[in-house]
């Protein structure tokens, strides 16, 4: 039984009371600070801050021996163990006395809130008795050693659900007061060496024992490493602590995963020691725990002196999840040389995948301080620091970044930037946005550039002074277009600010956004890559499946895709049941879209296929079944795929259109739908020609078989149905122009006639002097032709040549 079943029972916690002086001094729960410390953050972390004692009294700085200042003393020990050890010393009933003042200190030395020390308040939680029976279990344990014997013969038989509820409350209070924002939960990158203490990482609590932190060789003969892999610590699971054979020892750490992104863990071992069992890696996704996703079972160093050896884990499947806890679990086969060994525990990511948000609720997420500039971003909530300066808060949520000037004393025209990489591989567009507040007279400007693995464009977005007249002023949004960068693996996007003078210059932001901006007409997919756009709707009953190749059912599916190798399909045997449904969709965007049109392959062969349907949401709701087809459609897998085509005329002109497929089954079994070769561009509109119009017309009531074509002369005249329309006369019938001759001493020689006005053909007159004439002229040489008159495209035309000596011949000439 340790000090801490004592103390979380006691009168004086419940009371939220601070250990009384005789208590600390002379009864051993008193001592409970002390063991935690070591127990979770190593032993050298107390000898660190006994050592910090001596050194401070060696140059001249002597702490009392029982009246030490407790802010002080809290914050060297917090100093020692590498983190912010308030809410542990505080749960051992020593108090802050100038808690701001102590709290500031920290934040100013970088002593973060430390995981492990909450999981240990929340284990505290757990182990505080229910009922007065679980009460007394907890006396039998304790009774022989040194207890208040009042405060138990009093609880053996009055401890209630109310007690405990008090004692579990107290906990409460100091875990809501030391972490606001819950389990503090590490960024990536990270990487951790144990050369400070323990970092980020905890000691599990449903274990058998802990890992320590070790220098040089460990106790125990024959096992482990003579000293670490690199610095001079490292985590060891000590043999000898686990008092027992089978024993287990878990050490993790929980990460924002949250971006979706190539994800790797590394790690140092060592695992020298004949009974060791193993070495593995645990994650627990947020839901369960995947056992083993790395493990080395048995000795796999021969001395201790053998070189280390380095693990390389991918956990991209992981990525996505905002609480991804990494966990070290060994085993041991019995207590003796069995020392395994870990160090250099690094997390690696790529590029973060799209979309993305950052609104730094929780820290500054996958963004990094530039390393060559002058000073660097502040993570903040509330007003700033700073008079006639900033925003009053955050744009989204509690926090945001900005650039404290202040902090940066007779600084002047220096520069701040912060950056993130993206991966715009597998996007066709992309688009940056973010909130900006510029409220301050020596603000100079805040730009955004990108870096395309070779160079950086600057400036890519920017605004010069002054964009705010005060604090409560409402934020700005920006939004940059970075389709230009689309294909690219490695996308460097840089937040740069530029103050003017010290004071009165700070820029913030908040709330980033980065996504793929929908695609342009026209878009093809045939999933030969993978699922580009394509994403798995959340409120379904199954997924799709991409495929290639017949599919795994009987009976069912086609026998392989409509265009290249893959397709999309619904195997309704992942699901074993009725009627259920599986939705994908994809989002274009339709804004410059005129007639727009959806085409796609499908196979519909298997009896229980309900039916596909297609969908389209305009951005503010779904218009269901702009397509149905009910039913299998294909009698075998081996039959033809079947092509689709669907007006989307009606949702033209909207920036984000999402098409949606929609397959539904009424039995699990002979149910499997497939779509492929999708296509979304502007429909082919055919325009009929003045022609075509008039020889629908006039040959919709012609007898079968006769010839309709521009060429075809059915009435056996001399013009062709093409001529025939353009000096309009009847295809059916055979005639002749009607001209009408006129002569007139004043005017001369006139033929009257009558044409069609079309960009298709040109009906005009020509004159000569021979029949058989090779020189025959048109109006404006020897002639002029005068419209007349006009009903439609008919127009009525005098074509008039004067008398002369000479004999005057006038016909018609026809162009196409």
């Amino acid at each position: 039984m340790t000090p801490s079943d004592l103390w979380i029972r006691s009168d004086e916690f419940r009371a939220g009371s601070a250990m009384t002086a005789s208590e600390m001094k002379y009864q051993h729960r008193g001592y409970g600070k002390y063991t935690e410390i070591a127990g979770l953050f190593g032993w050298d972390a107390l000898g660190d801050f006994w050592n910090s004692v001596a050194v401070d009294y060696e140059n001249g700085i002597e702490y009392s021996r029982n009246s030490d200042p407790a802010d002080s003393r809290i914050l060297r020990m917090s100093r020692a163990a590498g983190c912010d050890l308030r809410p542990l010393i505080h749960f051992w009933g020593v108090h802050p006395v100038d808690a701001d003042g102590l709290a500031a200190d920290m934040e100013a030395e970088g002593l973060a809130a430390s995981a492990a020390i909450y999981d240990r308040l929340v284990y505290y939680q757990s182990i505080i008795p229910q009922t007065v029976s679980a009460f007394e279990a907890h006396y039998q344990l304790v009774k022989n050693a040194p207890i208040d014997s009042d405060f138990f013969d009093t609880m053996r038989t009055g401890w209630n659900s109310s007690y405990a509820g008090v004692s579990h409350d107290k906990v409460q209070e100091i875990i809501d007061l030391y972490f606001p924002d819950g389990r503090p939960i590490a960024s990536l990158p990270h990487f951790e060496g144990f050369e400070d203490g323990i970092g980020d990482w905890a000691q599990a609590t449903d274990d058998d024992f802990e890992w320590r932190r070790q220098s040089g060789g460990t106790f125990t003969a024959s096992a482990g490493p003579d000293g670490a892999s690199s610095g001079d610590h490292y985590m060891v699971a000590e043999g000898h602590d686990a008092g027992g054979s089978n024993k287990t020892a878990s050490l993790q750490c929980t990460f924002d995963f949250s971006a979706r992104r190539e994800t790797t863990l590394a790690f140092d071992y060592h695992m020298y020691g004949s009974y060791i069992d193993y070495l593995a890696v645990d994650i627990h996704d947020g839901s369960g725990w995947t056992n083993n996703v790395w493990i080395m079972n048995g000795q796999q160093h021969g001395s201790s002196s053998d070189a280390w050896s380095t693990a390389t884990v991918d956990l991209t499947e992981f990525s996505g999840n905002d609480e991804v806890t990494v966990r070290f679990r060994t085993r041991n086969g019995e207590w003796n040389s069995a020392d395994p060994a870990i160090d250099n525990v690094s997390i690696e990511v790529g590029a973060i995948e799209l979309p993305y948000a950052e609104s730094f609720e929780s820290g500054f997420g996958a963004w990094s301080q530039s390393a060559d500039d002058d000073f660097d971003w502040t993570r903040y909530s509330g007003e700033t620091p700073t008079g006639s300066t900033g925003p009053s808060g955050a744009s989204d949520g509690d926090w945001y970044l900005y650039i404290e000037g202040n902090d940066y004393h007779n600084l002047h025209n220096k520069v701040a930037q912060l950056e993130c990489v993206f991966d715009f591989s597998r996007v066709r567009g992309a688009e940056l946005s973010f909130d900006y507040h510029m409220y301050g007279t020596n603000i100079d400007y805040l730009a955004v550039d990108v870096f395309d693995g070779s160079s950086w464009a600057t400036d890519v977005w920017r605004k010069d002074g002054a964009q705010n007249a005060g604090s409560e002023d409402p934020w700005s949004t920006a939004v940059v277009d970075l389709s230009d960068y689309a294909g690219s693996d490695e996308v460097t996007v840089r937040f740069r600010a530029k103050e003017k003078y010290w004071h009165v210059s700070d820029i913030a932001i908040d709330n980033v956004v980065v996504e793929e901006t929908p695609p342009e007409l026209p878009y093809a997919e045939s999933f030969e890559d993978g699922w580009g756009i394509w994403v798995q709707s959340a409120d379904d009953d199954l997924d799709w499946t991409r495929h290639s190749g017949g599919t795994d059912t009987g009976n069912t599916g086609p026998s392989g895709a409509a265009d290249g190798d893959w397709y999309l399909y619904v195997e309704n045997h992942d699901d074993g049941a009725y009627y259920k449904t599986a939705q994908v969709d994809f989002t274009l965007d339709f804004s410059a879209a005129v007639s727009p049109e959806l085409t796609f392959d499908y196979h519909m062969y298997g009896f229980y296929i309900d039916y596909l349907s297609v969908d389209v949401h305009d951005g503010v709701s779904w218009t269901t079944d702009v397509w149905q087809q009910v039913g299998q459609a294909q009698s075998s897998s081996d039959d033809p795929w079947l092509s689709a085509a669907v007006d989307l005329s009606a949702f033209a002109g909207i920036d984000e259109v999402t098409i949606r497929f929609r397959s539904k089954q009424k039995q699990w079994h002979a149910a499997d739908t497939a779509i492929d070769h999708i296509r979304v561009a502007e429909a082919e509109v055919l325009v009929e020609t003045a022609y075509e119009l008039w020889s629908g017309t006039v040959f919709a009531e012609a007898p079968e078989g006769t010839d309709a074509a521009v060429s075809g002369n059915p009435d056996g005249d001399r013009f062709t149905n093409l001529q025939e329309w353009a000096l309009v006369l009847d295809p059916l019938v055979a005639d002749a122009p009607a001209l009408q001759v006129s002569m007139d001493d004043a005017d001369g020689f006139t033929v009257t006639y009558s044409r069609r006005t079309s960009d298709e053909v040109t009906v005009h007159a020509a004159w000569s002097s021979a029949l058989d004439s090779t020189d025959w002229r048109v109006a404006g040489d020897g002639m002029t032709e005068t419209v007349v008159g006009s009903d439609g495209d008919v127009e009525t035309v005098f074509a008039t040549v004067p008398f002369d000596a000479n004999q005057k011949f006038i016909r018609l000439e026809i162009e196409e």
